[in-house]
């Protein structure tokens, strides 16, 4: 039942989200079923990082829910594991649009968070 939820930078328009997410489910099936995982990615209708216009992001947040065996070094290592994979996409993402855009000063920030979804977290199979 982990959400994957992927926001990005407009610009980011190239980015082989199948290929990355089939990679994170993977990662993921050591913790969950996959038939389970919940992925959604999308850019937002505004986005702003600082004052600089060469600087794209990506983020990844991914929610699970609380299990004792779901330590902090677990999901330590599933951030880092997760992240590594958004870097290979994201190098070859970044490396066209510095092409198509003639411009190297183009930097990308990539984050991974992973949380616990509340207590108050519902689901029902209909």
């Amino acid at each position: 039942m982990p959400h994957i939820i992927l926001e990005h930078s407009k610009a980011i328009t190239n980015f082989a989200y199948e290929d990355c997410f089939t990679e994170i489910n993977n990662t993921l099936s050591s913790i969950t079923e996959k038939s389970s995982l919940k992925t959604r990615a999308y850019s937002p209708v505004i986005e702003n990082i600082g004052d600089n216009k060469d600087h794209l992001f990506i983020a990844l947040t991914l929610k699970l829910l609380k299990k004792p065996e779901r330590t902090l070094e677990i999901k330590n290592k599933l951030s880092n594991d997760i992240l590594n994979i958004l870097n290979q996409y994201a190098e070859k993402s970044l490396s066209l649009i510095k092409n198509n855009n003639n411009n190297n000063n183009i930097k990308c920030q990539i984050t991974v968070e992973v949380l616990d979804l509340s207590d108050s977290y519902s689901k029902i199979i209909i």
